[in-house]
């Protein structure tokens, strides 16, 4: 059997064939069915993992307490009652809710703490999910030092506790969080903005449109990332791309975002030509969808378009359009592994991984 054939077959790398044949939990399911569909064409049955020959997978990491907490930090926003008005969790995006247990209750932040309770439960360790809402607010397992390591979702806390928090091991999900500390697993943005595009460009769109909002004082946003690559590979391509959005800031409630959504899709509709394919960068995505049929566009059949994050896109939305998955449950159970790594080779220099996001096309297996 070469695994050579096999990863060729499937489209992807051998050390991915290597961990899809090992049971690896760092394998979105997509790429585990293309595998075993490339081994299946070839007639390859494999053995179970602990019968092959060569190295095994070992857990070197001597855990004292054999105990990781899950943590969820506080926001800098707003909470969810603005103005009197209740955001919707189904447009929460990876930076939009506070801490508390709100943030487990999203898909996205749901996904995340499934995948890291499976990791865990394979290796023996227990789990702990605990909140930081302010500075009096440190979990006890982590102010009596009764834990081996963190995962952290959300921005850094503030300075009085990063000083305790830095003295134990931790990865922070997704793209918020702090820069100086700690290890990271997180969605290529970038990816997500160079597969909108391909995705337009094999359709035959000569000329597209980008719905992003302002950079931040905060650093770089997970929507940039996305925008900043669509338009480099537009330009790349020499695909005609119009950014909009850029010049506004991201409104603080949902009566905000429906009314920006409103003036996006005017301005949209008012290009000349009008762009074959529309990408949604950040949050908007549903209220862009509502507005273009509130205007008789039909989104998929007059326009192409890429909604977002297939955590956050309201599933009955008609007609359904394309989105991203960017495997939050993966995302999670890596970070675990990543910190087993950390745990057992504690000097070696911060590591950011990053995991492959998936487009999802309407009527299209993924």
């Amino acid at each position: 059997m070469s695994i050579v054939r096999i990863a060729k077959l499937a489209g992807v790398s051998t050390a991915t064939v290597s961990r899809v044949l090992n049971e690896r939990d760092v394998v979105s399911d997509a790429t585990v069915a293309k595998v075993r569909q490339a081994m299946k064409h070839i007639g390859y049955q494999p053995p179970p993992p602990g019968s092959r020959r060569g190295p095994k997978a070992h857990l070197h990491a001597q855990l004292e307490h054999r105990a990781i907490a899950f943590l969820w930090t506080a926001s800098e926003k707003p909470m969810l009652q603005r103005n009197g008005d209740v955001v919707p969790k189904e447009t929460a995006d990876e930076f939009s809710w506070p801490g508390g247990e709100e943030p487990a209750e999203t898909l996205t932040g749901h996904a995340l703490l499934q995948g890291a309770a499976a990791a865990l439960r394979k290796h023996r360790i227990a789990l702990t999910v605990d909140y930081l809402y302010h500075a009096g607010c440190l979990p006890a397992i982590i102010e009596n030092q009764k834990v081996d390591g963190l995962v952290i979702h959300g921005p850094e806390p503030e300075e009085s506790l990063v000083a305790k928090l830095r003295q134990v091991p931790s990865v922070w999900l997704l793209s918020s969080g702090a820069t100086t500390w700690g290890d990271r697993v997180q969605p290529n943005h970038r990816a997500v903005g160079r597969k909108s595009l391909e995705y337009f460009a094999s359709k035959d769109c000569r000329n597209v449109c980008c719905i992003t909002y302002r950079p931040t004082g905060q650093g770089i946003r997970y929507h940039t990332e996305r925008a900043d690559a669509f338009g480099m590979h537009a330009r790349m391509r020499q695909i005609s791309c119009v950014v909009l959005g850029a010049d506004m800031d991201e409104p603080a409630d949902s009566q905000g975002l429906f009314a920006l959504a409103e003036t996006l899709v005017g301005q949209f509709l008012s290009l000349t030509p009008r762009p074959g394919g529309l990408f949604v960068a950040n949050n908007l995505g549903y209220y862009i969808h509502e507005h273009l049929r509130r205007r008789g566009v039909e989104p998929m059949k007059d326009v192409l378009y890429i909604c977002g994050d297939r955590e956050v896109v309201y599933q009955h939305m008609e007609p359904e359009p394309a989105k991203i998955d960017i495997h939050s449950h993966e995302i999670g159970r890596l970070a675990v592994e990543l910190l087993i790594v950390r745990l057992a080779n504690p000097d070696v220099p911060p590591i950011n991984l990053m995991v492959e996001p998936t487009l999802i096309i309407p009527g299209t297996r993924y």
